[in-house]
């Protein structure tokens, strides 16, 4: 969907440094498997949810809190 034109964007998190990393990174590659936002989001949500455990929220726009 992105693809080339990711940009990972992150403005205020309780995160880890790690954790941010991880995000950026599997963002970018949902961005390139996945050719919506729904999918690219699902992706995301149940990447963390196997990695960190608990259940996890993700939201996905091309204009999310601008």
């Amino acid at each position: 969907m992105m693809g080339s034109e990711f940009k990972a964007v992150i403005s205020q998190t309780t995160m880890s440094d790690s954790m941010q990393q991880m995000a950026a990174e599997v963002s970018a590659d949902a961005s390139v498997r996945f050719n919506t936002l729904v999918s690219i989001s699902k992706f995301i949500k149940e990447t963390f949810e196997k990695h960190y455990g608990n259940i996890w929220q993700c939201v996905v726009g091309k204009q999310f809190a601008r």
